[in-house]
Order: structure tokens, then sequence, then C-alpha cells
């Protein structure tokens, strides 16, 4: 199974979707471990033949730490493939570009985005010039340029990220022509694209692309039910796209279809437990924002229970659980239940800020959670202890949105919700006004 990093998450002023965008950036980065079972896993076979073993031993140790969401470790381990390369490899290797790419992804999966930058952009170099002369490697240069998008857009740098994600989107289009093992590829591809399209605020855009993955996967799904669990993930990002467009009702469906296929397959393989619980979360978010808001509970407290279960025994799970917990605290708040919806923001935020101790990573979901616990906080009329939790994510914020600019949007909207505060709180002051009659019309703060 492969370990999918959660992308940035979301939370709403009045409510959180932690989980809205959990299963969004698809493509190759989330399957680097496991390239045996990609079409051209014949040549790199051959390549491998040509490395020590016991650089292969380490590549190996590297990817079940990375499954058993150990990636600081398993970059320790990586670092010493690259001592190896660097040291045996020419410049334009292939295994340089591929153990590059897994440089990238390990800097990626600890927080350090910026860094990741370097060998991601090193191996999508080489892998082209590779191309240029060998077709063979073209399906290399494709995964390096959805890679090389996740990263631009990850690091803010959205309007860098389209280029790249359209190229590999029209070199898996040739690929598949030929040879139908490369459809998997094209659908993935596809949504990246339509997620590229939608954080440009070219939503309608975005809708084409996405109809189109989940076409091809919902084929490929008739004769292949390995690839159900992708076809789920297409549905959940179709229910997005939807949803941006002011199609709700529409998106209901996909995320019912979604919960429904990853339930069947969750009843036979413990591994899909978690991509239900995340569909669960989707389907709850639909939900509410129908107004539906007392069914939206059900499935966000069961995605919760498969969490916390999961967590139990592997402890990789802990910040997905956080971000289910964070939900079900805006699902409480959204049915009037205020007191309860603080014990689940405050675990959240319990579990998070244990793992940013260790974990850059999680800073930014941290943050989110704060923001909401002050929401709530206040809802509870407790202004002193909501501007607290405003005042950490913020200091948690300003570094990260130094140095990335996908964070700077989302410290100004937080910076607003304790502008609004201190403002109200002014007003109250002067005038007896209970803060919990306040209302913030701010944006989502993580809602970039």
């Amino acid at each position: 199974m492969t370990r999918r990093f959660p992308s940035a998450s979301t939370a709403r002023l009045s409510a959180a979707a932690l989980a809205l965008l959990v299963a969004l950036t698809v493509a190759a980065l989330g399957r680097l471990p496991a390239p045996e079972n990609r079409p051209n896993a014949g040549l790199l076979s051959q390549l491998k033949s040509e490395i020590p073993p016991e650089i292969l031993a380490l590549e190996k140790k590297a990817s079940e730490l990375y499954e058993r969401g150990e990636p600081q470790h398993a970059l320790a381990v990586i670092q010493q493939v690259m001592v190896w390369v660097n040291a045996n490899l020419p410049s334009n290797a292939p295994y340089r570009a591929s153990s590059q790419s897994w440089m990238g992804l390990l800097l990626r999966a600890v927080g350090r985005r910026q860094e990741a930058l370097a060998p991601i952009e090193e191996a999508l170099k080489i892998y082209r010039e590779l191309a240029k002369t060998n077709p063979a490697y073209l399906n290399g240069l494709a995964m390096a340029l959805n890679n090389l998008g996740i990263h631009y857009s990850e690091v803010g740098r959205r309007q860098e990220a389209l280029a790249p994600t359209d190229e590999a989107v029209k070199i898996y289009r040739e690929l598949a022509t030929t040879n139908p093992a490369f459809q998997n590829d094209l659908a993935s591809s596809l949504t990246n694209l339509g997620i590229r399209y939608s954080e440009l605020g070219r939503r309608q855009e975005a809708l084409a692309p996405t109809e189109k993955a989940v076409k091809i996967y919902r084929e490929l799904a008739k004769t292949n039910p390995a690839l159900q669990n992708d076809l789920a993930m297409a549905l959940n990002n179709l229910g997005i796209r939807y949803s941006e467009v002011g199609r709700r009702q529409e998106a209901l469906a996909p995320a019912e279809e979604a919960v429904k296929i990853r339930r069947e397959l969750a009843k036979t393989n413990p591994a899909y437990l978690n991509d239900l619980a995340g569909s669960l979360t989707n389907l709850g978010i639909w939900y509410s924002e129908l107004g539906r808001r007392q069914e939206a509970l059900a499935p966000t407290e069961e995605a919760v229970k498969i969490r916390r279960e999961l967590a139990k025994t592997n402890p990789a799970f802990q910040g997905d659980l956080a971000r289910s917990l964070t939900n079900l605290g805006v699902s409480y708040s959204d049915l009037g239940r205020r007191q309860e919806a603080l014990a689940p923001t405050e675990e959240a935020v319990k579990i998070q800020r244990e793992l940013a101790k260790t974990n850059p990573a999680f800073q930014g979901d941290l943050a989110a959670s704060l923001n909401n616990l002050g929401l709530h906080q206040l809802e509870l009329g407790q202004p002193e202890i909501a501007r607290n939790a405003y005042e950490e994510a913020l200091k948690l914020l300003r570094p990260l949105a130094a140095s990335n600019l996908a964070f700077q949007a989302k410290l100004r909207r937080i910076q607003n919700n304790l502008d609004e505060l201190n403002r109200k709180e002014g007003i109250r002051i002067g005038a007896n006004v209970n803060p919990s009659t306040l209302k913030f019309t701010g944006k989502n703060p993580f809602d970039s």
C-alpha cells in the first residue's frame, strides 16, 4: 500500500473542512515506492541490475520506512544512497534521476519543501535529456513533470505549476494512444490538471479534466478491480470541482459513490479503512454545505472512529485522526452543540502539537486547528482564550509564510480573525456585547 501524505488542509471560519482536500494530489509522488508496477518496469529492472545490492537494499529499506509513516528515517536512508550515487554515477544516469525523485518526495514529506525543489528539478532535467534519444524515458519525464507541478503548488508558485502538469498530460495522452497501460497515469495527471486550474481560480476549466479522469477510471475499474480505489479518489475530486462551480447538489452523488466503493473495499482489506474515513469526511462536508447538518454528523463521527482505531496501532495515522477530530468539532458547532465541539478540537490541537515537534510539515495543520479552537472558544464566550489560540496560530504561520507563498494568504486571514476579535471585543467592553453573538466575515484561512 502506498501512503499518500495529505495536502494542505482547509478550515472555514464558521466551520472547518480539513479533510476536503485530503485526496487531491494523486500524481507520481505518491507512487514512487512501487515503481515495479509501472509500464516501464522492465527498463527500471535493467537499470537496477547495474546498482550494487547494498544500495538497492537501502532503497528498499527507505521504501518500507516511508510506507510505515516514518519519512524522517526514510530520508536518512536515502541520503546514504545519494552519497553513493554522487560518488559513482554520471550526471545523466537514470538511477540518479530516480534517487533524486526519492529525495524530493521525502524532503517534502518532512516539511522541507523548499529544499525538495532542487532534487525534483534535477530529476526532471535528467529525464528530459534521456527522453530526447530514448522514448522509453517519456514515462519518467511525465512523472517528474507531475512532481514538479505538485511541488510548485505546495510552495505557492501556482502559476508555474500549471505548465509542467499540462505537459505531463500531453505526454501521457500520447503514450496511452499506443499503450493502454498508461491510461491510469493519464487519469492521474488529468486529476492534477484539474487541481492546478482550480488553484488558479479557473474552476470551470478544472471540471473537464476531472470528469475525464473519472470516465477513464470507471472504464479501467470494470476489468481491473485494483483500480476501484483510484476511481473513488477521482469521484471525491469530482465532487469538489462541482461544489466549486456552485453545483453542490451534484457534488453529493460522487461523494456517496466514493464512500460505497471504499466501504466495500475495506470489508476485505483493512488497508482501505483510512481512505474510507477520508471519503466519509467529504460526505459529511457535502451534507453540511447542502444544509443537511444533522446528516453530516454520522459520517464525520464514523471517520473519527475509524481513524482512532487505526492510530492505536500505527502512529502514522495520528495526523489524519487530528483532521477528523477537527471536522467533528465543526459538525457539533454547526448543530449548536458548542460545548461538545470543544473536546475534539482540543484533542486535535494536542495531537498536532506533538507531531509538529518532530515534523514541521504538521505546523500548518496545527495552525488551522488552533484557528478552529479560537472560533469555538469565542462561541462559548471565551474571547481571551480565543485570542491566545489565534496568536499561537500566527506565530506558527509567520516563518512558514516567509519562505512559502502558499501560507501568506492563510496568515493574512487568521490575522484578520484576530483583528476582528480585537475590534469586536473593544465594542463589547464599551457596550457590553455578548461575544458569542459575534459574526466573522473573513474568508477561510486555509482555502487559498
